[in-house]
């Protein structure tokens, strides 16, 4: 390998040695990357409040239901709404205790399965929240101890 060769192969070495240090410490910046989460709300605001009410951008400026709603269950802003959904539902219902009619046997019967099954269902939902959040601190925990090999890769 000629001399001009080598010294363009260690300039471009130098340029992608100091741009993964400049990306991983903006990475694992916490003060960085809360500045570029808030940077994306903010600017994109219209659009995260739209997607996590279910809405998927189409063509254009056109938003339509997204028929895939499950998708909603996994974002930060959507579990939110839920929680104040839920909330102001429940609210909402304790208000209105007096003035419901009562249940026959078959309907009291229908909510407790209804109830069984989303107990269920929110148990599962939030043992995988779980599972997720332990998986990503278990991650955090390898990366930690591989990063001074790949420090000294790079």
């Amino acid at each position: 390998m000629t001399t001009k060769i080598q010294s363009q192969v260690n300039k471009i070495k130098k340029d992608a040695e100091k741009y993964a240090k400049e990306l991983l410490s903006d990475m694992y910046n916490p003060d960085e990357v809360e500045y570029k989460v808030r940077d994306i709300l903010d600017t994109e605001v219209n659009k995260v409040v739209l997607q996590s009410l279910g809405f998927e951008h189409r063509y254009g400026d056109q938003w339509e239901v997204d028929h895939c709603n499950s998708r909603d269950k996994h974002t930060a802003i959507g579990q939110f709404l839920r929680e104040k959904a839920d909330e102001t539902i429940r609210e909402w219902l304790l208000e209105q205790m007096d003035t419901l009619p009562k249940l026959n046997r078959q309907q009291t019967k229908a909510l407790k399965e209804y109830y069984r099954e989303t107990l269920y269902y929110k148990t599962r939902d939030r043992l995988y929240t779980l599972a997720q959040d332990h998986a990503d601190e278990y991650a955090e925990k390898i990366f930690a101890e591989l990063k001074p090999k790949l420090d000294e890769a790079v």
